[in-house]
């Protein structure tokens, strides 16, 4: 009767493509802020909440200086 009401249909899910700048030290990084994220949420300390805050600062900063070094050469070259 469900499939009466609303059919099955199948959609296909496209993946995005990464930024060629984002590399395998971006994406570990990410990974650590993502974990001390939910560590700093989980625990509610100020020590774990500062830890977050300056891992995410420092992810920022280096994800700013790869994008704008891949744009500098590529307009460079």
């Amino acid at each position: 009767m469900l499939d009466a009401i609303i059919p099955l249909r199948t959609i296909q899910i496209r993946r995005r493509s990464s930024d060629p700048w984002f590399d395998r030290e971006c994406r570990l990084t990410k990974h650590a802020v993502l974990w001390l994220g939910r560590s700093a949420r989980s625990r509610g300390t100020p020590e774990a909440m500062d830890a977050w805050t300056t891992k995410r600062r420092e992810y920022r900063a280096m994800l700013r200086r790869k994008r704008e070094s891949f744009w500098q050469a590529k307009v460079d070259a």
